[in-house]
This record gives C-alpha cells, sequence and structure tokens, in this order.
C-alpha cells in the first residue's frame, strides 16, 4: 500500500496544546511528560493545509453525526505512569512508500520528516505496515513478509528474527494493545488474505500466533491500539461497493467485530493507515482521485469526518504507541 515522498511539515504552535492533553489521560495518567521540541527549521514543503485552513476545514467538510452513525465506544486508559517514559511516545508515527519516516502531531496536524529508514529488505521490498510499542520502537512489516526494528527517534533500522510463515500470512496491518496488567502490551496483526486472520506477533521471540478469524470477514484491515486495551480496525466497506471505508472494534480473543462506524467519504484508494489519538481516529488514504495521501480525522463522539492536512506521497504504515492520549 504506498508511493514515494516529500513531506510537508509546518512548526508546531500547538506543541503547548499537545502537552495539554497529555495532562489528560496518555498512559492513562497525568504524567505531565515534556514533549520534544520541533526545530523551527525542519519544515520539508508546504503541499498542505496550514492550522487556519484546518480549522476552516473544521466548518465546512464536517459531516453530521447523521451521515457516519457509529457504535464505536472508546474506554480511558488504564492507569500505568510507570510504563510510558518517552515523550516520544505520544506522537502519531507514519511510513511512506519510498521509506521515509516521519512524526504526526494530531492537534496542529503537523508533520515532521525524520529520516529515510535504510532497512536490509530484499530487493525491491517496499514498507507496508507499521506500529509502534511504548518504548518507542516502530514495527515495520515490508511488502515480502520481512519484519524490521525501527527507531522513532532517528529513523536506524534493524533486522529481526522474525520468520515470514507467507502466504496470507506475508502482509498484514498491525497495532501494539495494552495489556490488562497495564505494564505490558502485545502487538496483533491482521492478514491481507481471504478470510483474514487476527494473529499476534510475541516480539521477544519473533514468532506468530493466530488467535481466530475475523467475523464477519473484512479484507486488508489496518490496524491500531489503545492504552485502555481496544483493538480498531480500519477497512474498506466492501457492502457499501463504493469504496467507502468503515472502523470497527476488534475482539482480540474471538476475532469478533463489535462497534462499527461507516466513513461514506473516506476512500481507502492506493495507500492507507490509521492511528487512534486523543479520542479520534486519524485515518491516512491515497483516493486515486487525488494521487497523494490526505489526513482525516474521524471523531466517534459526533460521527464528524474533517479533512487536517495532506502530503505530497503516500502513507502506507501508522503506528502510534499505547501511552498516547486517549
Amino acid at each position: 500500500m504506498a508511493r514515494p515522498l516529500r513531506a510537508l511539515v509546518s512548526t508546531s504552535p500547538l506543541f503547548a496544546a499537545l502537552a495539554l492533553v497529555a495532562a489528560l489521560p496518555s498512559c492513562g495518567a497525568r504524567t505531565g511528560l515534556i514533549l520534544p521540541e520541533v526545530a523551527p527549521d525542519t519544515a520539508v514543503a508546504d503541499t498542505a493545509f496550514d492550522t487556519a485552513d484546518a480549522a476552516d476545514a473544521d466548518a465546512d467538510e464536517t459531516l453530521d453525526a447523521a451521515d457516519s452513525a457509529s457504535t464505536i465506544d472508546v474506554l480511558p486508559p488504564i492507569d500505568s505512569p510507570p510504563f510510558c517514559k518517552d515523550p516520544t511516545v505520544l506522537l502519531v508515527y507514519v511510513v511512506t512508500e519510498s521509506n521515509e519516516l516521519l512524526s504526526f502531531e494530531p492537534p496542529s496536524a503537523t508533520f515532521r520528516s525524520i529520516g529515510t529508514i535504510s532497512c536490509p529488505a530484499s530487493g525491491g521490498a517496499t514498507p507496508f505496515s507499521m506500529a509502534v510499542d511504548h518504548t518507542g520502537i516502530a514495527y515495520v512489516v515490508f511488502s515480502d513478509g520481512e519484519l524490521f526494528r525501527v527507531n522513532v527517534k532517528d529513523a536506524s533500522c534493524k533486522a529481526t528474527s522474525y520468520t515470514s510463515p507467507g502466504g496470507a500470512f506475508t502482509t498484514f496491518g498491525m497495532g501494539f494493545v495494552r495489556d490488562p496488567t497495564g505494564t505490558t502490551e502485545t502487538l496483533y496483526v491482521a492478514t491481507t488474505g481471504t478470510p483474514s486472520t487476527l494473529a499476534k506477533i510475541d516480539t521477544t521471540t519473533m514468532k506468530i500466533a493466530s488467535v481466530a478469524t475475523l467475523d464477519p470477514e473484512v479484507l486488508s484491515a489496518e490496524l491500531t491500539g489503545t492504552g485502555a486495551g481496544q483493538l480498531f480496525g480500519f477497512f474498506q466497506n466492501r457492502a457499501a461497493g463504493d469504496g467507502s471505508s468503515s472502523i470497527a472494534e476488534i475482539d482480540t480473543t474471538t476475532g469478533a467485530i463489535a462497534g462499527r462506524a461507516d466513513l461514506p467519504t473516506v476512500s481507502q484508494g492506493s495507500g492507507w493507515a490509521f492511528a487512534f489519538w486523543g479520542g479520534d481516529f486519524y485515518t491516512f488514504t491515497a483516493p486515486t482521485s487525488v494521487g497523494h495521501s490526505i489526513v482525516q480525522r474521524y471523531r466517534p463522539g459526533d460521527g464528524s469526518v474533517v479533512q487536517v492536512q495532506e502530503l505530497n506521497s503516500i502513507v502506507v504504515g501508522a503506528g502510534v504507541s499505547t501511552c498516547a492520549p486517549g
């Protein structure tokens, strides 16, 4: 799912707002973590809305709740202050098919380029999906099934001992979910085959184990998890037949699709990813009519969908740690 990049970045006058949000239940606790500063000279391009434009988009492009019925119930994070120690894990991270790693700050809809990941992937393989753990390590699966660890601070990459089972398990959507203890987390994946299988990868042994078949069946779901122990999937609404998308909660033990929200104006296109942050979902999609990624915010509380940013490239993976504001 993806294509080459040149990111857009605006400096962040809203980091104060991010710090304020972080003082709310991030990691389930009011930790008062200090956020990383964004250097004012790190802008990479200006292919998108600035903050004022995003505010206008809120007024002009928001859907009424009636247009996006939702039964999704987002829970507050588990209280576990010691779990989250690094302020960099409060942000969303994305990777493009051209191997560029960027951070994304939801309050200001700001991207910042971190660097190009130089993973020792087989010839021609490109990033496919990504998840980020609570220590700031991104797990990136490539199109040939290879799995790498990437440091979100400097984009450095290391191979893992993971061996792809192949077949339907070659590529998958992925996301970390905080475990009930509040001090550990699990990496869940959803295969791209039919039927799609929910599985989990032990990041210590790098072994993959099936959990259950997603029911009802969905195809090529991207995943995001929360500090409250919830897992959500973002997938095409095939029943609608119009290329629109849906977000739904996935039971981590049975694979059952629970609460669901259909997004009639969100088309995944040629590359898609999503992340949960601050009570909202952020989708990164590349509709064929656009040719690059746009970022839309879906708010379960009122069913609104708003375009907040766009990127002159195609995002293929997004990751957010379970320490991010819930």
